[in-house]
């Protein structure tokens, strides 16, 4: 008898009705049924079971758990705020889902806003207005959104805006309060019809500090697990205080302050002002923060080119920037001096601006001199 050597490899074996291959998707279909499962049962009283849902690998099933929520919530709008609390604990967990789901729901509002596909937008609004709530999308997102739908509005994009901040308004009044006068700003432009005057005038009108932003059973998150989230310190210069004391003892620096006029805390400086000023709801508020801050003597330029950037980013001039100039003006000669200077140096670069910024501008000194 001839020997061979070495012997040949055996044939693999095959496993299950398609080898390895069949045993993956079976795995794959059964991971699909069993989201499936989990994510038709949600509602606002049984979220406390969503533990079972880490039952499964969410990591590979993250493209499953996804299209799940949505077609879930299109079929069932009124369970939306139950969806979003369901990704909001899933993402503080798996952050890549929260995004994943994001960028699906964005391309879910062009596809429904390029078509003109209005149940599609409002379903898609509706949802990303939740997460807004659930802290998985940021104000950023809100701002975006009324920015791309109130660009050129009509009465269609007019009641998709309504409807989205009508869902997140609580959230929005909390966080940045602003996003209410890009409505009154259309208003006043005049060029709306009859049906978007209405919706956008019972929007304005609704009091939002008597709507929470969600139902107490569905606000599942640890504080914090969100602690990344801006929320207004009521004793913020206290605090801050406490912590530039703190510091010195670690640090072992000298307990005498020293003028620092570095280009760090001229940044510093100015995120400051400009949270201030986005944050407040008039320009008396704003005032009576700033002057907490107490600037000191040689930074008043500073401010006053706060004031004006911001005016200029707005799409049409709002007097709370001139009123807020003038109050200022009033307080001490040293500001005048400064729009004074301000203004030479719009006059000498305004060949740089752009027609509304320029137009903007125009009305800001306008208004001043008034």
């Amino acid at each position: 008898m001839v020997s061979v050597w070495p012997p040949r490899p055996s044939s693999p074996i095959p496993v299950g009705r398609g080898g390895i291959v069949g045993l993956k998707r079976e795995s794959w279909d059964e991971l699909r049924r069993r989201i499936n499962s989990l994510v038709n049962k949600v509602n606002a009283n049984n979220l406390n079971h969503v533990l079972e849902l880490f039952e499964v690998n969410l990591i590979r099933g993250r493209g499953l758990l996804c299209r799940s929520c949505l077609k879930s919530q299109i079929a069932s709008p009124n369970f939306t705020d139950a969806f979003a609390a369901l990704i909001a604990v899933v993402n503080s967990k798996f952050p890549s889902i929260g995004n994943l789901l994001l960028r699906r729901l964005f391309l879910q509002f062009r596809w429904g806003y390029y078509r003109n596909d209005k149940p599609l937008l409002l379903a898609a609004v509706r949802f990303l207005a939740h997460l807004v709530n659930q802290r998985v999308a940021g104000e950023t997102v809100a701002h975006e959104l009324l920015h791309m739908l109130l660009g050129e509005p009509s009465g269609d994009t007019v009641e998709v805006a309504v409807a989205f901040v009508k869902e997140c308004g609580a959230t929005l009044l909390e966080v940045s309060p602003r996003v209410f006068d890009i409505f009154r700003g259309i208003l006043q432009e005049g060029n709306l019809d009859y049906t978007s005057k209405c919706l956008v005038e019972s929007l304005v009108s609704i009091n939002f500090e008597n709507h929470k932003a969600s139902r107490p059973e569905l606000d599942l998150l640890d504080e914090q697990t969100s602690l990344d989230v801006f929320k207004p310190d009521p004793e913020f210069h206290q605090n801050e205080r406490k912590y530039e004391q703190l510091k010195r003892k670690i640090l072992g620096e000298e307990d005498t302050e020293e003028e620092d006029h570095t280009e760090t805390d001229l940044v510093s400086l100015r995120r400051t002002i400009y949270q201030t000023i986005m944050s407040s709801l008039n320009f008396e508020e704003v005032v009576h923060k700033l002057l907490q801050i107490r600037i000191k003597p040689g930074q008043e330029m500073e401010l006053c080119v706060m004031i004006l950037e911001c005016c200029t980013e707005e799409r049409t001039y709002r007097s709370f920037y001139g009123q807020l100039a003038q109050r200022f003006c009033l307080k001490s000669k040293a500001y005048i001096e400064c729009f004074k200077n301000l203004f030479v140096q719009q006059y000498v670069t305004l060949h740089r601006l752009e027609t509304n910024k320029l137009r903007i501008v125009a009305m800001f000194y306008h208004y001043k001199k008034t």
